[in-house]
């Protein structure tokens, strides 16, 4: 049961009628009215269960996939930072992070993981020779970053960073 739980993609329709019946529950005012509607509502492992049981088996991991790609969970380095944060780091702190284009931070994410120790190191791309891979450690492993997916993270966390106004003098 607990794997049904760690399962996003099953416990986020579950969860949505228990979140509506808990809404009518605080409306309650009588406390031992309010526990026998509590003790009245379906266990949600029923529910987990149901939903598991009409997935097929193609459709769970698609599900599955789709969450791995929505959530990566790769840790770089020993204190938790991820790609994201090494990024979101480059672009915090200057003045104005949108005034250059994406790829052109790459240079400067592969000397911050260069600095952290993570020994990058920039191949080209198995699936266009023109783009460029860039392969790090992490872990017992290495881990590589294509430059689209790094432009990817760029534009996220850029939408993440508050937009800093510029005063023009205008007389």
């Amino acid at each position: 049961m607990a794997k049904l739980y760690r399962q996003p993609y099953i416990l986020q329709p579950a969860l949505a009628p228990y979140r509506e019946a808990y809404e009518r529950l605080e409306t309650i005012e009588d406390a031992s009215e309010r526990y026998q509607a509590f003790r009245r509502a379906p266990s949600l492992e029923h529910k987990l269960e149901r939903i598991n049981a009409g997935l097929s088996r193609q459709h769970r991991f698609s599900l599955a996939q789709q969450d791995r790609a929505m959530h990566p969970r790769v840790r770089l380095t020993k204190d938790g930072q991820t790609a994201e944060t090494i990024i979101f780091e480059l672009l915090h702190r200057l003045e104005d992070p949108w005034r250059q284009k994406a790829k052109e931070y790459w240079r400067p994410m592969i000397d911050r993981l260069r600095q952290l120790g993570l020994n990058p190191t920039v191949l080209p791309s198995p699936a266009r020779p023109s783009n460029e891979r860039l392969e790090y450690d992490c872990g017992e492993r290495r881990q590589s970053l294509t430059l689209g997916r790094f432009q990817n993270i760029v534009s996220r966390v850029r939408r993440s960073l508050p937009r800093r106004l510029k005063l023009t003098a205008s007389g």
